[in-house]
């Protein structure tokens, strides 16, 4: 199988979106069932396909200044990157996008997102800790479904491996997702 950058698809994913074209956008506060319990069967149609995914949340709650501690490399010297709604493009219903991400399997990755553990899941969980929107991880959680907007195109399929890295890099810059920021190593 060989990847190959298909302009049209990469163009059109950025263009369309939030609410255009193949994108598609779920509301996590209509997956909660229960205390602490989410229905990831309405979500079923995600399990491996890839895509990309987007992470959106009212502006009204990034109304201050807000800052993350970038860490440099080997832990060397921290730079505090600050930002608020007013730096960030807004989309659809007063909303801003936050993360932007890839997978090959969307639902497993979405179920990451929502698992205070491990080292490369739960980004938007310790973003919304870091820079002082919660104080814990369960709090960034309900946070998160109370709040998101999962927004996701499937481009699936090996030969779209280049595709969904280039429609990703694509959204992060044009809506500047801070959550997606990383320090230089």
């Amino acid at each position: 199988m060989n990847a190959k950058i298909n302009n049209q698809t990469i163009d059109r994913a950025i263009k369309s979106f939030p609410g255009k074209g193949d994108w598609k956008c779920k509301s996590l506060s209509s997956l909660r069932k229960g205390r602490g319990n989410i229905a990831w069967e309405e979500m079923a149609n995600l399990r491996k396909k890839g895509g990309v995914y987007a992470w959106s949340f009212p502006r009204r709650l990034f109304v201050k200044n807000l800052r993350i501690a970038l860490h440099g490399p080997k832990n060397t010297d921290k730079v505090m990157f600050h930002f608020s709604a007013t730096d960030l493009p807004a989309i659809a219903n007063g909303r801003m996008v936050l993360y932007v991400g890839r997978a090959t399997d969307l639902l497993k990755r979405v179920k990451q997102h929502l698992r205070p553990s491990g080292r490369t899941s739960f980004q938007v969980g310790k973003g919304l800790r870091n820079c002082g929107l919660t104080k814990h991880e369960c709090e960034s959680r309900d946070s998160m479904l109370e709040h998101v907007c999962f927004h996701y195109h499937i481009v699936d399929g090996n030969e779209n491996v280049v595709n969904r890295d280039l429609i990703e890099a694509g959204l992060v810059s044009k809506y500047r997702a801070p959550f997606n920021v990383k320090a230089e190593h």
